[in-house]
């Protein structure tokens, strides 16, 4: 946009000084009978730079009138005299038309003198930068090779994005002081950084490939319990300690740098802190970033990057774009994207395809729409209206290799896009949020297998010594026992939405205690253990997972079937089959 927007002042600059030539040039070829018209000094009397030039022109005129006043004058004297007063005159005359021309040259001048200070003064007025205010004062801790960056300005960005997620208006989290005041005392607890002292946010990820975030503010370092304070580089800096350690290295003057290693702070502080500075130029990512005046929220992202290229070409049939950026302003959303013809009819096909899919989907769901709960069917409804014009509102306009995209942030599309989108989602996370809860049955037999592989493959002796030969443990009732967490059919579901309450008593029974499995947590689940023998001779057994996860009536089924295997006392092992699901999410 930068270079657009000198290139158009360039042009306006040119056209001004071809249209003010061509009237100087005009006003250099009149004859030599008439003086300068007023129209050159009302050009040049209003600009400082043409002043001085036009006042001479000017005194140059009046001086070629006197002279041509005197002469004339001289004319009717004695006619002894008349030869010589019109050489006078002549002489004067030829003064006249040189002082004329001369003045004329130097106006020419002083205009063309004003005109390259005006077009100086145009590209001084350019900025340097229209990189975001965050992006730019961030330039001293960025890497030259960017592969993507993201930029968050923290400065009122709650209520900013009140427009884009109403949900933060009702919750009220930019009025709940006291909310924050807890949240930010609990954080700063266990990590040694006051939240509420964060500015901005600039994420960014190098092609090396390292990811590190730079978070804008005041933060004084504090050591808590799960931190402690290392030296990197001959910087005091903290690093946090548990599932996900964190290395915080300070910025002078900036805010913080947050690393995921030691190593990578120890880099950052050996290459880029060293550096005393910003880079010689901006990165070249950046430059995107400054395409949308009042963004507090930008994304620009490389696509050229080999490992990029790699896991695109794995998950999508069209080649990868070669650029792309997001904008978030209090007014707009706004994408750009720069891509080969390939990947522009990727993206627009994919869009269609999409409509396709989902319209298809929907007619399918609509068809069983007197079936549906309440919930689901007003979500098929309001999707069924809405699909075409939420594809058409997000399907990206081309403007040769660049698509883009601008939302509007007002009450319509608030409401609509949200509300459509959630009428998509709806139904989409009812299933997901069933599917979830289906881990529990997968990784509840996976421990019933763990246990009766122990069991069968551990050695054992009767009462008077002998070897035991090698067995299940005996057949387990399914637990609890109505086979399902929502109580007898027909009656009310149980408490906690199809949840069974812990109960420990259930599972002390001798099956269950020599498999060593027992539910510690409220689950969905009931489980069953059956022992069987094959037709060749082998022991095998059935481990099985009953639910009603909506309590409909309908129950899921996971079964895993096992044989045992041994040849000898090393070689001893369980074999399964896949797992066998019925009514995965009824």
């Amino acid at each position: 946009m930068r270079l657009w927007s000198i290139f158009a002042v360039a042009l306006l600059l040119v056209a001004c000084a071809k249209e003010q030539g061509a009237e100087t040039g005009k006003e250099a070829g009149k004859g030599p009978d008439k003086a300068p018209p007023p129209a050159v000094e009302s050009k040049t009397v209003d600009k400082p730079a043409e002043a001085g030039p036009a006042a001479e022109a000017g005194k140059a005129v009046e001086a070629g009138k006197a002279a041509e006043a005197g002469a004339a004058a001289d004319a009717g004297k004695a006619a002894d005299e008349a030869g010589k007063a019109a050489d006078e005159a002549g002489k004067a005359a030829e003064a006249g038309k040189a002082a004329e021309g001369g003045a004329t040259a130097e106006a020419g001048k002083a205009v063309e003198a004003g005109k390259a200070a005006e077009a100086g003064k145009a590209e001084a007025a350019v900025p340097e930068s229209t990189l975001p205010v965050l992006a730019k004062s961030a330039l001293p801790y960025l890497p030259d090779q960017l592969q993507a960056v993201l930029a968050v300005d923290l400065e009122g960005a709650i209520t900013r994005l009140d427009s884009v997620v109403p949900l933060l208006t009702m919750l009220g989290l930019a009025e709940d002081k006291a909310l924050q005041d807890e949240l930010s005392a609990f954080i700063q607890s266990r990590i040694g950084l006051n939240p509420l002292s964060a500015r901005g946010i600039l994420v960014a990820v190098t092609a090396a490939p390292a990811v590190f975030v730079l978070v804008k503010g005041e933060f004084k370092l504090e050591k808590t319990a799960i931190s402690e304070f290392v030296d990197i580089g001959g910087i005091q800096a903290l690093a946090l300690s548990g599932e996900a350690p964190v290395v915080v290295l300070p910025l002078e003057g900036w805010g913080i740098a947050l690393f995921d290693r030691k190593e990578g702070a120890a880099q950052f502080a050996e290459t880029i802190l060293s550096r005393k500075g910003p880079p010689a130029a901006e990165p070249p990512l950046l430059a995107t970033l400054g395409l949308e005046a009042g963004a507090f929220a930008a994304v620009s992202v490389d696509f050229t990057h080999p490992l990029i290229q790699a896991g695109w070409a794995r998950e999508i049939p069209f080649p990868a774009p070669r650029q792309a950026a997001l904008y978030i302003t209090p007014d707009l959303i706004s994408a750009r994207m720069a891509a080969d013809e390939a990947c522009i009819n990727g993206v627009l096909g994919g869009l269609e395809k999409v409509r396709a899919e989902a319209r298809a989907a929907i007619s399918a769901q609509k068809a069983n729409l007197a079936e549906m709960n309440l919930a689901d069917g007003v979500a098929i409804i309001l999707a069924d209206k809405s699909l075409d014009r939420v594809i058409d509102f997000v399907t990206p306009k081309r403007d040769g290799d660049t698509l883009s995209m601008t939302l509007p942030i007002d009450q319509f599309t608030t409401v609509s896009v949200i509300g459509t989108m959630a009428a998509i989602a709806i139904p989409a996370f009812l299933k997901y949020s069933l599917k979830t809860k289906t881990t529990e049955a997968t990784a509840s037999l996976d421990k019933i297998r763990h246990g009766a592989e122990a069991y069968f493959c551990t050695p054992r002796v009767d009462e008077q010594g002998g070897l035991v030969a090698p067995q299940f443990p005996p057949a387990q009732p399914v637990i609890p026992a109505a086979g399902s967490c929502c109580g007898e059919p027909g009656a009310a579901p149980a408490e906690g939405k199809g949840k069974c309450a812990v109960d420990a008593a259930l599972w002390q029974t001798p099956t269950w205690t020599a498999l060593n499995f027992m539910m510690l947590d409220p689950h969905y689940y009931a489980y069953e253990f059956t022992p069987k023998t094959l037709e060749d001779g082998t022991l095998a057994f059935d481990a099985s997972a009953y639910a009603d996860l909506d309590c409909d009536g309908t129950r899921s089924t996971y079964r895993l079937s096992c044989k045992g295997v041994r040849t000898s006392v090393e070689d001893c092992r369980i074999e399964c089959d896949p797992l066998y699901v019925e009514n995965e999410l009824e």
